[in-house]
């Protein structure tokens, strides 16, 4: 029966079904020591003759020859590189119909054919400082060397020769990466059949986390007496080379250190906490594998200010304990009340107490400084001082604060209300003695100024109503 392919030797068909949410990338081995004879094959998804049915990859009317690939056939046949090879052949669910065909009139003989899915990356696991990559195939892998009629199936070694691994800058640090060695995962060296490969990486510049990296088999030229193949140099047990369908990418891990936030401001009013967030979530232990454990005490370190100032505790901003990874903390503080315009800084106790996930640590230049709230009332003194004696009777009394000062209202204290805050008399009868007020314009003096002498050698009493006064930081 002729084919589709257009042949008119004997034909072989064979039927494949394609599950409904299946699709598969196949390859159509005739390259095989059973193989004794030009045979041809073509894929097809009907069997109608007048319907131009091929699937795609085909080339002219039948799937390209194998070339250099083939230096298993029988050893009979002179011509194996005439010996067809599917592969990257995608097939969506249906049912199709692979044929085999003699490539002229009479032309018939033997075949083995294998059929299988292509040879492709499965997984990868990149360590968490990017020093090396594990990646899983979907089969085990080999290299291959040609040497005359002969196809030695080896380890793929040197890796260079069959892998190549670049990076994509994506405006990030890293520009260029090399393959240093290519081993088991225990370290022992590769082996055909492989089906993880640990690939120790060196990458040039510290990454970002932008860039990525681009892995695929490095394409290679293999002469046989068969004839001449270039494309992907790694191969399956059978031979066949990874599909040409697949490039792994991989996002490098970032390698730039955690940093604070200085933007945040979140110093508490009255100076007993901060909340200092960080760029990424943050651990106290690295075990050279990954980091863990909450940031503690000793992580940490307060400046020594004249407040006494220390770190009482570490907790999350809702007062709960943390268990590591965390990117924002509450630190409480235990000083002596400020005054207003002291600083207070908190920077890692060393460059290396903390670490982002994957161990790069934080620099120890990295802080964040507090001008601290002011949370001491205002202080008062007398002119002349309490107690003091050979005051001349018409000397004004000065009440003078160390810090402006206004109602508790926050309202102002003017000329006009200033005087309804003191009290002047005499110590003795009790007899109120005539006075005007008057406030500075820092608002930090009050003037009380008799209106007439006062009597020689009494002893006066001045007080003003202190309790409905406060600063500027509404301290009372």
């Amino acid at each position: 029966m002729e084919s589709n392919l257009g042949f008119s030797a004997a034909d072989f068909i064979y039927q494949i079904t394609v599950d409904a949410g299946d699709t598969l990338n196949l390859f159509f081995d005739l390259c095989t020591p059973g193989t004794n004879y030009d045979a041809s094959i073509g894929i097809f998804n009907s069997c109608d003759p007048d319907t131009n049915n091929m699937v795609d990859g085909m080339i002219g009317n039948e799937w390209e020859d194998c070339m250099g690939l083939c230096a298993q056939a029988d050893p009979a046949f002179e011509s194996p590189g005439f010996v067809p090879l599917a592969r990257d052949v995608w097939l969506e669910p249906g049912t199709y119909y692979v044929v085999i065909d003699g490539y002229s009139a009479g032309m018939e003989g033997d075949f083995q054919m294998v059929v299988g899915e292509m040879l492709a990356f499965e997984d990868y696991t990149l360590a968490g400082n990017n020093s090396y990559i594990d990646i899983t195939f979907s089969d085990g892998i080999y290299g291959v060397q040609t040497s005359g009629a002969d196809w030695n199936l080896t380890p793929p070694m040197p890796i260079q020769d069959y892998f190549l691994i670049e990076i994509e800058q994506n405006g990030g640090n890293a520009s260029a990466v090399g393959i240093v060695s290519g081993l088991q995962l225990d370290g022992d060296p590769v082996e055909p059949g492989e089906l993880v490969i640990r690939f120790t990486l060196d990458i040039n510049n510290p990454p970002t986390g932008q860039e990525e990296l681009k892995i695929s088999p490095q394409w290679w030229n293999l002469d046989n007496d068969g004839g001449n193949y270039y494309g992907p140099h790694l191969m399956n047990s059978y031979g066949v080379p990874f599909t040409e369908e697949d490039i792994l990418w991989v996002e490098l891990n970032s390698m730039l250190p955690p940093t604070i936030d200085l933007s945040y401001d979140s110093l508490a009013d009255d100076n007993s906490y901060v909340i200092i967030a960080f760029s990424e979530g943050i651990y106290t232990d690295y075990d050279g594998d990954e980091a863990s454990g909450a940031v503690n005490l000793l992580d940490f370190q307060i400046s020594q200010g004249s407040l006494g100032d220390t770190i009482q505790n570490i907790t999350l901003p809702d007062d709960l304990l943390p268990s590591g990874g965390e990117d924002t903390l509450k630190f409480l503080i235990d000083l002596n009340p400020a005054s207003g315009g002291e600083t207070m800084t908190i920077s890692p106790a060393s460059g290396a107490s903390i670490f982002k996930w994957n161990g790069v640590p934080m620099q120890a230049n990295q802080q964040i400084t507090y001008i601290l709230n002011d949370v001491m009332p205002p202080v008062l003194t007398f002119d002349p001082a309490d107690g003091e004696t050979g005051i001349s009777p018409d000397t004004d009394i000065l009440l003078q604060y160390n810090e402006a000062i206004r109602y508790k209202d926050d309202s102002a204290i003017s000329n006009e209300n200033v005087d309804g805050l003191i009290t002047l008399r005499y110590n003795d009868d009790q007899d109120p003695i005539a006075f005007d007020a008057t406030i500075s314009g820092d608002n930090r003096t009050i003037t009380v100024s008799p209106d007439s002498e006062m009597v020689e050698l009494r002893e006066v009493y001045v007080a003003i109503i202190g309790d409905t006064l406060e600063d500027f930081n509404d301290n009372i």
